[in-house]
C-alpha cells in the first residue's frame, strides 16, 4: 500500500548529512524517496528493493530489483 509518507524522504538527512557527498546503499528502499534525496544532493545511491517498483528517477540513482540478500554486494562497485 502506497501512503503519502512512504513519498517522503527522511526530514532528518539534512541535519544528519550537512554537506558530504559519496556513496549511499539503500536496501530494502521501498517507493525509493529517501534514495531521491541522496542522489539531489550529490551521492551516487544503489537503491535495492524486492517489491517495489521506485517513483523517483535522477541520473545518480541506480535501481536494483531484488532480494538483497541474494545480491553480492561487492559487485555495486
Amino acid at each position: 500500500m502506497q501512503t503519502i509518507s512512504s513519498l517522503l524522504p527522511n526530514e532528518n538527512w539534512e541535519k544528519l548529512v550537512g554537506e558530504k557527498k559519496g556513496r549511499a546503499l539503500d536496501l530494502g528502499c521501498g517507493y525509493g524517496a529517501d534514495s531521491f534525496w541522496f542522489a539531489e544532493h550529490g551521492f551516487r545511491v544503489d537503491a535495492i528493493d524486492s517489491n517495489s517498483e521506485i517513483k523517483f528517477q535522477h541520473p545518480n540513482l541506480n535501481f536494483i530489483k531484488t532480494d538483497f540478500r541474494r545480491l553480492d554486494l561487492l559487485s555495486l562497485g
